[in-house]
C-alpha cells in the first residue's frame, strides 16, 4: 500500500502509532530523516530518491548501523515526494510505503516519533 501522510498528525502503520515533527537543519535545501531508534520488531526504512534507492535505515532489535538516523540529503536527490519503504521483522516482510511532500520538509529533519 501506497500512502502519502501528514506533517504533525499521527498515523497508524502495523498496528503502530507515529507521529511526524520537523526540527530545522542549518540550510533550507537540505532534507533529514530520523527514524525511531527503538522498535518491538526490527525494522528497516528504505529511503527511495528521484534515482532509486538512497540508503537503508534500521531500528529494533539486530539493527545494524546506521540505527535510525539517515544521511542529510539536497532536495535535488528527491522528487515531489520522498519516498520509504517499511519492511518489519525480515528484510521480505513489506509492510507499508510512506510519501511525504518535499515542499513540507526542506530545510528540516523530519523526525518519526513512535506514541
Amino acid at each position: 500500500m501506497v500512502r502519502e501522510i501528514p506533517i504533525y498528525e499521527a498515523f497508524t502503520m502495523d498496528g503502530e502509532t507515529y507521529e511526524t515533527v520537523l526540527s530545522p537543519l542549518n540550510g533550507p535545501k537540505q532534507i533529514q530523516l530520523v527514524f525511531p531508534f527503538q522498535t518491538k520488531y526490527w525494522t528497516r526504512f528504505k529511503i527511495i530518491g528521484l534515482n532509486g534507492p538512497l540508503e537503508s535505515v534500521e531500528a529494533g532489535p539486530g539493527a545494524r548501523i546506521p540505527i535510525g538516523l539517515s544521511k542529510i540529503y539536497s532536495v535535488d536527490d528527491f522528487g515531489p515526494f520522498i519516498t520509504i519503504e517499511i519492511f518489519k521483522k525480515n528484510p521480505r516482510t513489506y509492510i507499508d510505503t510512506l510519501k511525504v511532500k518535499k515542499r513540507f520538509v526542506e530545510g528540516f529533519s523530519l523526525h518519526f516519533l513512535t506514541q
